[in-house]
């Protein structure tokens, strides 16, 4: 393995070695332009100069591999996940799981029960846009978008005729995927399917760092088997009123692997997931509605013949929106919303069937001054279960100093229901807390943009500071025998975020690629729980990096492409008294594709090699990541 100074080393002579200088050829910066419909509403409202949107080349590099994925090496999101097939969490600026809100289609579909999404388990093949909005958004998008949210979109293509595309991977661990995708665009209807499989045994060998000598073991009871179909549905009805509908229903079979402490461990999860939903909308020049619907079904069942247990959780989850936006001048519209969610759950870990119905207005007010000036406020009141919550809201102001430097601020205030497991779990060792209050708290942050684009340069870039305070934050500790949640922590939190895209055209036919991200996040404990000591006080909070990064160095020669990205973690502590940590780490990959066109038939080829310095690495304490690993695939394309 190379050290990690080394590591360090080459990628310090790589990133000062770059150079971008004028005249960037418009291919290099332009992307084909395809007939879309219009951004949601909401998307519109929230979307603002600091919202990063991934690009197609990385939605398409990634689409074999999942969203979390895509995440870690993309952006200045924090991934944490339990082994090569456990729970993979997500954390936005210093938040938990539960505090970033992840949209589909504009629905929220985090999990009622544990209020998370596993990233993990969705594959980015069935998305064709995504958008991170940092920072809370609560009068927006309501409970869980506090540290921020990740937009995952699908877009009808109109006029684009019969198109199909099937792709094969194959890959290290007896990793197989399989990918298909087939669909017709007139000027009235959209339709596409999307089919997907994968399977991967995750049988790789690892440095077991807790037996005596470190032996290398190899990783059992990991295997993971998916399978999915996405349907999608638009309509035209005039030039001005559109209706879709979108299914997509999911199946995942995982075997867990125990960690490195455990001899032996045969648990398995399996997890289905059925979504449905449908939108009418309706555009003109100064008001545009919205009406949608989704259903949202979820089972998961966890066995573990070690303590002979099987149980079952189930919910269904129903969200219907109205939406109107009316625009008094081109300067200033107002946005009116009215939200319902019902949820039910049902769960072996229930005395009950519990429900919750939960009904939000929203408001919100733009002030549009093009190329000058834009200022959003938003405001929301909810009641949940007849019970009204405290007013929530949102202000975003932007400003533009010259033609390509800008300045944005946003100051919110959010909040985060307790869920279900908070509040009705009942296990051998465990008990929810009916009396749970909400977390709530305020954050604001103020952020720089610059944007050049000449013949051969394109540069975009981002630098944001935040803060946040975090009240009432949900605890679980013990009380006689078992563990139980109380309101008890308050956290604050500061951090800077950085962004950079750039691209330079050396000739008509190579080009360089430069992104980078990094982040520095203070998260710390500041009002603990009575069963913790002061050692916990003024600490940084467990699996949050000071210090995280990532890059991608690229080059290309015609429709040759290859990749160098960096991944870096800096040190995380894993008790809440920082007393034990685990090490930062630098892992590199390399991505190599090339594309072939012969008339309306497409061929595209590529090939990763993961971690290739084979560093030896921990995302949780006691479980296992892979070393030098590779995949390899060809997509064939129809158009």
């Amino acid at each position: 393995m190379m050290p990690y100074f080394k590591q360090l080393l080459i990628w310090i002579v790589i990133l000062t070695g770059y150079r971008a200088y004028a005249q960037l050829p418009d291919s290099i910066i332009v992307l084909k332009q395809v007939e879309i419909r219009a951004s949601r509403i909401l998307e519109k409202q929230s979307s603002t100069r600091s919202t990063q949107k991934i690009d197609t080349f990385t939605l398409k590099t990634y689409s074999t591999n999942s969203i979390n994925e895509l995440l870690s090496k993309s952006t200045n999101i924090t991934i944490n996940q339990y082994g090569a097939s456990g729970l993979s969490s997500v954390s936005m600026r210093g938040g938990n799981a539960n505090h970033t809100a992840v949209l589909w289609n504009g629905f929220n579909i985090q999990d009622p029960l544990n209020g998370e999404f596993n990233l993990a388990l969705s594959t980015v093949n069935i998305i064709d846009e995504m958008s991170i909005n940092y920072g809370g958004n609560s009068a927006l998008y309501g409970s869980g978008a506090v540290g921020g949210s990740i937009e995952l979109s699908n877009k009808a293509l109109y006029n684009s005729g019969f198109k199909a595309s099937i792709s094969q991977s194959i890959g290290s661990f007896g990793k197989l995927s399989t990918m298909g995708k087939i669909s017709y665009g007139n000027e009235k209807l959209f339709i596409r399917t999307r089919l997907f499989r994968s399977s991967i045994k995750n049988d790789f060998e690892y440095k077991n760092f807790a037996k005596n000598g470190f032996p290398m073991d190899t990783l059992k009871n990991s295997a993971i088997e998916q399978y999915g179909l996405l349907q999608e549905v638009n309509y035209k009805i005039t030039k001005k009123q559109e209706i879709s509908a979108q299914i997509w229903l999911q199946n995942n079979e995982r075997e867990l692997a125990p960690n490195m402490t455990v001899t032996n461990g045969y648990a398995k999860q399996y997890d289905k997931s059925y979504r449905m939903a449908t939108t009418w909308n309706r555009k003109s020049q100064k008001l545009d509605l919205e009406v949608k619907n989704g259903a949202f079904y979820s089972q998961i069942q966890y066995i573990s013949p070690d303590i002979n247990l099987d149980v079952i959780h189930t919910s269904f989850n129903n969200i219907t929106d109205a939406i109107a936006n009316y625009k008094f001048t081109k300067k200033h519209s107002t946005l009116f919303g009215i939200n319902n969610n019902y949820v039910q759950a049902e769960s072996d870990n229930f005395n009950n069937i519990e429900k919750l119905n939960k009904t939000a207005f929203f408001l919100s007010y733009k002030f549009d001054l093009k190329n000058k000036i834009l200022l959003t406020s938003n405001v929301r009141s909810e009641t949940v279960n007849s019970d009204f919550k405290p007013l929530t809201y949102g202000l975003k102001f932007e400003y533009i100093i010259l033609k390509k430097l800008s300045i944005n601020t946003n100051i919110s205030k959010n909040y985060r229901t307790p869920n279900f497991n908070d509040l009705y779990w009942i296990g051998a060792y465990a008990k929810g807390n009916p009396d749970l209050e909400d977390e709530e708290g305020m954050s604001a942050d103020l952020g720089l943009n610059y944007e050049i684009a000449f013949d051969k340069l394109s540069i975009n870039t981002n630098i944001t500071g935040y803060y946040s305070q975090f009240n009432n934050l949900i605890h679980w500790q013990p009380q006689g025998n078992f563990w139980t949640p109380e309101n008890k922590k308050l956290v604050k939190t500061k951090g800077i975020e950085f962004r950079l895209q750039s691209a330079y055209g050396i000739t008509k036919n190579i080009s360089l690629f430069l992104n980078a991200n990094y982040t520095y996040t203070d998260s710390k404990l500041k009002e603990k729980a009575d069963n913790e000591s002061d050692n916990v006080l003024n600490k940084q909070l467990i699996y949050i990096p000071y210090y995280q990064a990532n890059g991608l160095l690229g080059f290309s020669y015609k429709k040759l492409r290859a990749d160098i990205i960096l991944k870096y973690v800096g040190q995380r502590y894993t008790t809440a008294d920082n007393n034990n940590w685990l090490d930062k780490y630098i892992t590199t990959d390399l991505n190599i594709s090339y594309i072939y066109n012969y008339k309306d038939f497409g061929i595209n080829g590529f090939i990763k090699i993961n971690n290739i310095f084979n560093t030896e690495y921990m995302v949780r304490e006691w479980y296992p990541t892979p070393l030098i690993n590779y995949e390899i695939g060809l997509k064939f394309m129809y158009n």
